[in-house]
C-alpha cells in the first residue's frame, strides 16, 4: 500500500513540475519571441521530457 501512495505522490510531483515549467517556458516564449515560436515550443517540450525523466 505504501508503495502505491509513494508512486502517486511522485506522479503528482512530476505533473506539478511539468505544469510550472510549461507555464514558465510558454510565458518566456510569448514575451520575447514574435518569430518561430513553434520551434521554440517544441524545444521546450523536449526539455520538459528530459527534466521529467530525471525527477
Amino acid at each position: 500500500m505504501n508503495s502505491i501512495v509513494n508512486k502517486g505522490e511522485k506522479t503528482a510531483q512530476k505533473q506539478y513540475i511539468t505544469m510550472l515549467l510549461g507555464c514558465f517556458i510558454l510565458k518566456n516564449i510569448g514575451d520575447k519571441q514574435k518569430g518561430p515560436t513553434l520551434e521554440l515550443q517544441e524545444r521546450g517540450i523536449k526539455l520538459f521530457r528530459q527534466v521529467l525523466l530525471q525527477v
